[in-house]
């Protein structure tokens, strides 16, 4: 009867809209509890392991869906897709503080068999996919600035070329972008570990652009000074 009442939380969790999810936690949690204080057979770390386990590929499953993958992601705004991955990135983090919440409680209420600690296997992949985000989110916020030099114009002696250098920074910018919107696969499936080697590629390419813009914007305030 407690893996029944376990599988409804479960099934409420996934005809949840995504907005709702973090709700389901804690009543997830208090049944894992129940099923760990009077269960015979499912009050082992092993056991438990699991459970969060299938927990968390629900809540990734539903935040893959929510965000919509690569063309949804790198064809929203940038502003809009920055809102989207906050929003999955604190349902995640939710999960996992809402676990230890219910930890301490185990502590306390089962002291001769409680909960045990992440030692990596339990949020292994939520945790990957919470970097992947954590990623994704550095790299629309990255967009968000950039989008800002199409509009620049200079003035001062020099203006013009200032001008003319700004939006050539944001038309390389575009290139960089561009490379991450024509990856050929998911950015949100964590088993595409090839996606490490193509953010760092953007990242080192976003950094040499961030030089340049600042040596365009003290070229700038120079003029105005003089």
């Amino acid at each position: 009867k407690f893996l029944e009442s376990l599988r409804a939380k479960f099934i409420e969790l996934l005809q949840s809209d995504f907005s709702e999810v973090s709700m389901r936690f804690k009543p997830i949690m208090h049944m894992l509890l129940m099923i760990w204080k009077h269960s015979k057979f499912f009050n082992t770390p092993p056991a438990l392991a699991l459970m969060v386990r299938t927990l968390c590929n629900d809540v990734i499953e539903k935040a893959r869906d929510f965000l919509g993958g690569t063309g949804e992601i790198f064809g929203a705004e940038p502003k809009d897709a920055c809102e989207k991955i906050n929003a999955v990135l604190d349902v995640c983090r939710s999960l996992k503080a809402d676990y230890y919440m219910y930890y301490a409680v185990a502590k306390t209420q089962c002291e001769h068999n409680p909960w045990m600690a992440d030692r990596g296997n339990m949020f292994k992949r939520l945790d990957l996919f919470i970097t992947r985000c954590e990623d994704l989110l550095h790299l629309c916020r990255t967009a968000q600035q950039f989008e800002k030099l199409i509009t620049v114009v200079i003035g001062g002696i020099a203006g013009a070329i200032l001008t003319q250098d700004s939006e050539d920074i944001a038309k390389q910018f575009a290139l960089a972008l561009n490379k991450m919107r024509e990856l050929q696969y998911d950015v949100l499936d964590v088993q595409k570990t090839q996606f490490e080697a193509d953010i760092t590629r953007f990242t080192v390419s976003v950094k040499g652009l961030e030089t340049r813009v600042g040596k365009v914007l003290g070229q700038g305030f120079e003029d105005c000074d003089t």
